[in-house]
């Protein structure tokens, strides 16, 4: 995590704050959280989009994943249908039922 967390803020985006894994919950239940803005969200995904982040195919192989995501409750409730939306749509509480 430290060492992610070091490379995360190398790369410029300094309101990351990685603390914990995914479903730690220990770590979560002792006050560890990770944080992120939303400006440093549109910047990863826009440096992803834009291929500026890594690799074209590793950049490829991140938009493919993120558009497969077919739930649209959230923050494309609102677009056409026919317009490429590339997310990652969920909450903890689906993961922890799973």
């Amino acid at each position: 995590v430290e060492e992610v967390q070091k490379i995360i803020v190398e790369l410029g985006y300094t309101d990351v704050q990685l603390k914990r894994l995914m479903v730690d919950l220990e770590s979560l239940k002792a006050g560890e959280d990770n944080y992120v803005t939303a400006e440093d969200v549109g910047r990863i995904l826009a440096d992803i989009y834009q291929e500026k982040l890594v690799s074209q195919s590793a950049s490829q192989a991140m938009l493919d994943i993120l558009k497969q995501q077919t739930d649209r409750r959230m923050l494309a409730h609102n677009l056409p249908s026919d317009v490429t939306y590339y997310g990652k749509t969920g909450n903890f509480e689906e993961v922890l039922s799973s």
